[in-house]
């Protein structure tokens, strides 16, 4: 039986996925490579971690971003500029969490909440963790530095299609963390591969999609339907060892 967030307490956890390397490697076989499509891991963490991962992202204090594109440059502006763009010029809308600082001021989450989030930052990004397991589990290295990024849309927001093929990026990770999400919500993510095939990724509640990155790789995000705010997510994009 599923433990829903709403309701229920906030609780200290330990942050470690439901998924081993060894599960990860046979379901994957070899999978994440140059000439592959995107796949996905569903109820990646225990139900307990999710639901309090979840319980501390919706509580994250989110701000809007906005971005235009011209080429291959895009710059963040104000949203009365955005609105004003033409629509090829607009890049994306989203909320975000910048910065990430901004979750460790006192009084920004419930105490447990902020511990659990501590807990998260240190296995996803400031430790070993998620990068050893995701070595073992790809049987590649992809120790080198990390980017990572808090984002949730509200009604109407998206992210245009690119290729986030620079400085020696080769795999982005995006964990979906919104309970409430349905297919009628929108917020899929699109991909299309060297080859031209294309594929829709739904951000499942506790699912983790991984993404090759390289050249003829291209990844977006649809349109966010609902009118609440959603699709709390957490993206990470890795590098080769030799980047550092």
């Amino acid at each position: 039986m599923s433990i829903v967030a709403d309701g229920c307490e906030d609780v200290l956890v330990d942050v470690a996925p439901r998924w081993t390397p060894a599960k990860a490697r046979e379901f994957l076989s070899g999978a994440i490579s140059h000439d592959a499509q995107a796949v996905v891991l569903t109820d990646f963490f225990p139900d307990l971690v999710a639901h309090q991962l979840a319980r501390a992202f919706a509580g994250l204090p989110w701000e809007p971003i906005f971005a235009l594109v011209n080429g291959e440059t895009t710059r963040f502006v104000l949203e009365s500029e955005f609105e004003s763009a033409k629509e090829n010029e607009r890049f994306s809308c989203s909320d975000t969490v910048r910065p990430n600082s901004d979750i460790f001021e006192p009084g920004r989450l419930p105490d447990i909440q902020r511990r659990n989030m501590e807990r998260f930052l240190v296995w996803a990004v400031q430790g070993e963790g998620l990068r050893n397991w995701l070595c073992e589990a790809l049987d590649f290295d992809v120790s080198g530095r990390v980017s990572f990024e808090f984002c949730r849309y509200e009604e109407d927001g998206f992210l245009s299609a690119h290729a986030d093929n620079f400085g020696g990026r080769v795999l982005g990770l995006c964990l979906y963390l919104d309970p409430s999400w349905l297919p009628t919500d929108g917020g899929q993510l699109g991909h299309r591969d060297p080859d031209g095939r294309m594929e829709r990724l739904e951000p499942r509640f506790n699912s983790l999609s991984l993404i090759p990155i390289g050249d003829g790789h291209v990844h977006w995000v649809e349109s966010w339907k609902a009118k609440r705010p959603g699709r709390h997510s957490f993206s990470l994009g890795l590098h080769h060892a030799a980047d550092k």
